[in-house]
């Protein structure tokens, strides 16, 4: 389930959570962590739409909202959508129904098809990261997609989402003004993002 590396490090419970993020993070973070798909917009659809193809039934996490309505259009809507209905930091949404969920699953009655949060901008709190693993152990149980409506920011959930995913998920996320960045959820990724996180963490001791 990738909860856990090799060494018995539980990634829900790393000290970064539950507190703003070190600048110096957040100035590795402005570099991709995945693959950026880039250039015209007719350009990243196709490339999105390649790799939707080969992704041989993968779990999917959309982080952003421009990703996430970009993939509800292509009917791909991803396992886990986090959404905060702001692009650029500026309100473009203002429902679900804005982001071209289809109606089967907004007409949904499972009690917690939505999940709500709060992440202001330049944290990942503790609320956040139990609502990636709530709705990834709920998706897991059932089967069911899940949205996490954030309350502030949204965009560095995408860490705790790449390290709390099962093994071989496909996570997808808006780099600003690049364009989208996918990732393949992988342990080799995963102590990548903790070795990045810990180097910085422990030289600012």
């Amino acid at each position: 389930m990738g909860e856990i590396d090799r060494w018995g490090k539980v990634f829900e419970h790393l000290k970064i959570f539950g507190t703003k993020i070190d600048e110096k993070l957040r100035q590795k973070l402005k570099k991709p962590l995945g693959i950026l798909i880039g250039g015209e917009a007719d350009i990243i659809k196709e490339m999105l739409k390649k790799i939707l193809q080969n992704n041989q039934n993968n779990l999917i996490i959309s982080v952003g909202d421009e990703i996430t309505g970009y993939l509800n259009k292509l009917g791909e809507q991803a396992d886990i959508s986090i959404v905060d209905f702001y692009i650029n930091r500026i309100k473009i949404h203002e429902n679900l129904t804005d982001l071209k969920f289809a109606r089967k699953f907004l007409e949904a009655k499972y009690t917690d098809k939505v999940i709500n949060t709060v992440n202001p901008a330049g944290n990942i709190t503790s609320q956040a990261v139990k609502a990636v693993k709530r709705g990834l152990t709920a998706l897991i149980k059932d089967g069911r997609k899940r949205v996490i409506i954030v309350e502030g920011e949204e965009d560095l959930i995408a860490l705790p989402a790449i390290l709390l995913a099962p093994l071989n998920t496909l996570v997808l996320y808006g780099q600003p003004d690049e364009g989208v960045v996918a990732v393949e959820v992988t342990e080799e990724k995963k102590r990548e993002i903790v070795e990045m996180i810990d180097k910085i963490y422990t030289t600012n001791i």
